[in-house]
């Protein structure tokens, strides 16, 4: 796995490359990931477009690896909200991209909607500990409003 990275990050010393990789990951990534989510709720391609209020045809698209037109942030929100997942969009050193790249695997692909992941309010320390977690929280439930979050083993009380 090292001798990949090393093999990647050797290439990028060439900005054509790394232009061409940049593209190559957000263009490769993007599909499966929403084939991957679609796939592991079984809804087919209409079921996601009635859930994201797009077409069937553009979902069609979307999951097109070879589809070179535009995606832009406002159809990954869309998406993410469907699926019920959160959405990560940022800069990042290549270095960073390269060993991300290299650990991809199926799992990577197929993110649980929220309704499947661990109560962060309930989860022992050992799994939310050095994680940082940006959270909104409607407190209509008659809770106390008490927000607990984890960062770096740092616990702050919002």
């Amino acid at each position: 796995m090292k001798s990949r990275i090393l093999e990647l990050l050797n290439g990028l010393r060439d900005k054509a490359y790394r232009t061409l990789f940049v593209e190559t990951q957000i263009e490769t990534i993007i599909p499966f990931q929403i084939r991957a989510m679609r796939a592991k709720r079984n809804w087919t391609q209409k079921d996601l477009a009635r859930e994201s209020g797009m077409a069937q045809g553009r979902i069609s698209l979307l999951e097109n690896a070879n589809y070179e037109g535009a995606v832009n942030v406002k159809t990954l929100v869309k998406l993410a909200a469907a699926f019920d997942v959160g959405l990560i969009v940022r800069f990042a050193p290549f270095s960073e991209l390269a060993e991300w790249s290299t650990k991809l695997s199926r799992e990577h692909h197929e993110v649980s909607e929220f309704s499947r992941e661990i109560d962060f309010a309930e989860a022992p320390d050992s799994i939310v500990a050095g994680n940082v977690f940006s959270v909104q929280a409607d407190f209509t439930d008659g809770s106390d409003g008490r927000l607990m979050i984890v960062t770096n083993d740092e616990r702050l009380a919002a």
